[in-house]
């Protein structure tokens, strides 16, 4: 079979609506990536490759290990970073990092993690163009901050890491 790319991850199980009135807000400002409908919010944990056959059983392996599968997630601050000084991501932080690390370390024992730097909880909202960055200071920073229970689940992602379609939740 062939390998896929999966993203094990963190996804909203309560307002929802928070997140689509979010992007609805800024859609007309945005430049190309936008959580929605062709994106699933979520806080990945882990990207990585494996072969379709293996997943189920990774999956359970991963499940048995974790201490629990949902959680409440803070976010009370929030990344605007660029890295070409044109287009800007935004993306909200959780203020529950350590859990996240924890959960992060379980799922890379049992897979090869994508990633090359260092672990980075955030929740990336959309990117938009260097032009509209006041106007998403003054507009949405604001509402920004939302507390909500998150589920641990599997997808399937994208070249860019957005996830697709869950495929397992815990």
């Amino acid at each position: 079979m062939a390998m896929k790319k999966y993203n094990v991850a963190l996804t909203p199980q309560t307002n929802t609506n928070y997140f689509d009135a979010l992007v609805s807000e800024a859609k007309p400002y945005t430049s190309g990536f936008c959580i929605g409908s062709k994106s699933i919010p979520h806080i990945t944990i882990c990207q990585f490759f494996i072969d379709a056959s293996k997943i189920e059983n990774i999956w359970h392996e991963i499940c048995n290990k974790i201490d629990h599968a949902s959680m409440n997630i803070s976010f009370e601050s929030y990344s605007n970073i660029t890295f070409d000084d044109e287009i800007y991501w935004l993306s909200l932080l959780p203020s529950e990092t350590d859990y996240l690390f924890h959960l992060f370390d379980i799922v890379s024992d049992h897979v090869t993690s994508i990633r090359t730097d260092n672990y980075d909880p955030h929740l990336t909202l959309f990117n938009y163009i260097k032009k509209n960055h006041d106007l998403i200071q003054k507009v949405l920073v604001p509402s920004l901050f939302i507390q909500t229970k998150f589920e641990l689940t599997l997808g399937i992602c994208d070249e860019l890491g957005q996830i697709k379609k869950i495929i397992l939740r815990t």
